[in-house]
């Protein structure tokens, strides 16, 4: 393994890098399996979230697809030359859309953008470069910038041709970093605590793949299924 695979089931999903990994699956939603191999010292980094009984309940079914669809979009935008920051900002102003559709997050989509207010559920950058360390070197990241949309990207910058990255949006219901933006009205008047609730069960869904970038665009190095209907087959198996 590239890495110590992390396994966790319900809220257990909302920790990022979740290590405990010894908690009973019992009524628990979903289960989120990030690992990877390692093959002639090269790394891989994938993710995938499972509905535990085969079934994505419609809260998690609703994340599921706002995941999915961030990581669509943002990589149709991959290519030589392109600007990683700009590709993040896309999975934020993607994940908005799906929460406001949803009625977690109110308001005015930009204001909730220029608020920052996303990054309550999208706590983390979109990706990192992939190679002999599974968050391999080049990345240029600042965790000094003082903007909390970008302060944890591990890479920045521009795609070179040639290089591996991840792509891994996802959204989190991760208590200890929600509420404080609860207690903060800048960010509590775009929230909908009501609807909130419903979402706790779901912990996090994240989606994982590994993509080479080339001059024209990019070739997507994970086969792993990924469609909510095709996620749920297997889990039913």
């Amino acid at each position: 393994m590239a890495y110590h695979p992390i396994l966790a089931a319900g809220e257990a999903a909302a920790t990022l890098h979740y290590v405990h990994n010894n908690r009973t699956l019992e009524n628990k939603t979903n289960l989120l399996i990030d690992a990877g191999a390692e093959w002639n010292n090269y790394a891989s980094d994938i993710t995938r979230t499972f509905p535990l009984n085969g079934k994505f309940t419609p809260e998690s079914r609703a994340i599921y697809d706002i995941v999915l669809k961030m990581q669509e979009d943002t990589m149709a935008l991959i290519k030589a030359g392109a600007s990683w920051d700009d590709i993040h900002v896309v999975a934020h102003k993607v994940a908005i859309d799906g929460l406001l559709s949803i009625g977690i997050l109110k308001g005015d989509k930009q204001e909730i953008l220029d608020s920052r207010t996303s990054s309550a559920f999208f706590p983390h950058g979109l990706g990192h470069h992939l190679g002999l360390d599974t968050h391999d070197t080049g990345g240029n990241p600042n965790p000094k910038d003082k903007d909390i949309l970008f302060r944890y990207l591990r890479l920045r910058g521009t795609l070179p041709a040639g290089s591996v990255v991840t792509v891994e949006p996802g959204v989190y219901f991760c208590r200890f970093i929600i509420e404080p933006y609860l207690k903060d009205p800048k960010h509590s008047k775009f929230i909908d605590t009501d609807v909130l609730d419903k979402y706790w069960s779901v912990g996090g869904v994240r989606i994982e793949d590994n993509v080479f970038v080339t001059e024209a665009g990019y070739e997507n190095l994970t086969t792993a299924v990924k469609k909510a209907e095709d996620v749920e087959a297997i889990a039913l198996a």
